[in-house]
């Protein structure tokens, strides 16, 4: 009974429900009723939304790379750099497989050292700032200019073969999706440049890396050099003098002489300070334009990266030349100073056709200051000279029995005294 009830409320409800949305739509639809409200659409049109955007496939582009390559290779695109926080290309190349970082500056590729490695930039070869290696620092080149990175580890017919452990492709972007500023400061310190360190009075331009002049040779003894062939001895002096004519002495010789060493910057003494802290500035501006229907887009990137640290460093030599023993103990203080400066221009023509320009300026400058201490015994020995043999007096600590292979039928007297300290200072 109860249910009957129950299935009779339901068919009720249907049923007026249905009766009502009868009636609405014959209200809709009735002449001569109110016009629709202005911006609704009449029944049965669809509005039409578009949405325009531009397709990123950075990161489906490096898979996609990755996946037709012939060779072992390796790929981080800018999305994932940004994402870990790395600032330089040699900090984001430490997350790839096989790859080491050595020094926060070169990388070791399959265990092989920096010199069997390459450095590429867009397919280009990079030369070294540094004569003694033979590749570039990565530490150099900041993230904020970085398309991709692409480390192949085998040859290619593409690539330069001139590797052995891998090459690393560095893909700068010329064309950004939006306008982009981006200023970053930086400080720090660190336990090495946390005390007194050893100065001089070097150029005005010493903060940028480069040298005003203070250090460049005067051009008097530039001159000189190319007047005496390389030697300003007095000696060579009276001779060069004297065949230009006139009657010289070695007095006149030793005075031209002396005339060329006082032109010498000599402010070179050495003085303990405190070191400033590091120092980091990074400013990086671009923006891209389209025309043409959006078929054409040109745009710019640019970044200025400055940095200026200084380290300490410490250490002890030990020279052993029996029967002396010498300690050197060698202070070091190291002003680095890095400057990178990038301008990269590109057009592009449809998805299939882009034309870039890109410049790089590069810089690492290094302004050693070393102090050394050399510490050693000094003795004095008196030679007796005795026919057919040799007989040598020695101090107490160092018995006779110990030099008996020194004694020979050739004959030869030397002896020789040295300061019990010495201590020497070499500027830069």
């Amino acid at each position: 009974m109860t249910n009957s009830r129950v299935a009779r409320a339901v068919q009720l409800i249907l049923a007026l429900s249905c009766s009502g949305m009868a009636f609405n739509a014959y209200a809709q639809g009735a002449p001569g009723e109110a016009s629709e409200p202005p911006g609704e659409l009449p029944e049965g049109v669809l509005e039409t939304v578009e949405v325009n955007a531009r397709q990123r496939a950075a990161a489906a582009g490096v898979v996609q790379e990755r996946i037709e390559e012939p060779v072992v290779a390796d790929f981080l695109d800018a999305a994932q750099i940004s994402r870990v926080g790395d600032s330089s290309v040699s900090l984001a190349l430490r997350r790839l497989p096989g790859v080491t970082l050595v020094s926060d500056q070169f990388i070791y590729v399959r265990g092989l050292g920096e010199r069997y490695s390459s450095t590429t930039l867009n397919g280009a070869n990079v030369p070294s700032p540094d004569l003694s290696r033979n590749t570039i620092p990565l530490d150099l080149f900041p993230s904020a200019i970085i398309d991709s990175l692409a480390v192949v580890k085998g040859y290619t017919t593409d690539r330069p073969a001139a590797f052995g452990g891998g090459n690393v492709d560095i893909r700068t972007r010329s064309i950004p999706d939006r306008p982009l500023l981006s200023v970053e400061l930086g400080s720090g310190s660190n336990s090495d440049g946390s005390d007194d360190g050893l100065t001089y009075s070097g150029g005005g331009d010493d903060w940028l890396g480069t040298d005003d002049g203070t250090r460049e040779l005067p051009g008097a003894i530039r001159s000189a050099v190319q007047r005496f062939q390389g030697n300003i001895s007095p000696a060579n002096i009276l001779q060069a003098l004297r065949r230009d004519g006139g009657s010289y002495t070695i007095a006149d010789a030793e005075a031209v002489n002396r005339e060329l060493a006082t032109s010498l910057n000599r402010d070179i003494q050495f003085r303990e300070t405190s070191l400033d802290p590091d120092l980091s500035v990074e400013l990086v501006g671009g923006n891209s334009w389209s025309f043409g229907e959006d078929r054409w887009r040109i745009g710019a990137i640019g970044l200025v990266d400055y940095g200026n640290q200084w380290r300490n460093r410490e250490r002890t030599l030990t020279s052993q030349q029996f029967p002396d023993t010498t300690f050197a103990n060698t202070r070091q203080t190291v002003n680095q100073v890095s400057l990178t400066g990038s301008l990269n221009t590109g057009v592009q023509f449809t998805d299939d056709h882009r034309v870039e320009v890109s410049g790089l300026y590069l810089r690492s400058t290094d302004d050693d200051r070393n102090a050394v201490l050399k510490t050693g015994p000094s003795w004095f020995g008196p030679l007796l000279m005795l026919p057919g043999g040799a007989a040598r007096q020695y101090p107490p600590e160092l018995p006779a029995p110990g030099f008996a292979a020194l004694r020979s039928k050739e004959v030869q007297a030397r002896a020789s005294s040295h300061p019990a300290d010495r201590a020497s200072s070499s500027p830069p």
